[in-house]
């Protein structure tokens, strides 16, 4: 165990400091008694395929929307 001689307090895990008093920790580190914690990474898959479809969807719009206008008649394209 870590021990901070200022504070007088023994710690465990990896600190090289005393999160109370901020000086240099003394002795081996031992073993943290609580896990890690360790946040699941969301997968972009979903959210990039959207995205992609919605430009193409887009382009697509705007495309057709320059390539299609109306004519003296009163019809489209």
């Amino acid at each position: 165990m870590k021990t901070c001689t200022h504070c007088d307090i023994r710690f465990t895990g990896d600190l090289d400091r005393c999160p109370l008093c901020g000086n240099a920790l003394s002795g081996t580190a031992t073993p943290s008694h609580f896990p890690t914690n360790t946040l699941p990474v969301p997968k972009r898959k979903a959210s990039t395929l959207i995205g992609v479809i919605t430009v193409l969807v887009m382009l697509m719009t705007f495309a057709g929307g320059s390539l299609c206008t109306p004519k003296l008649v009163g019809t489209w394209c």
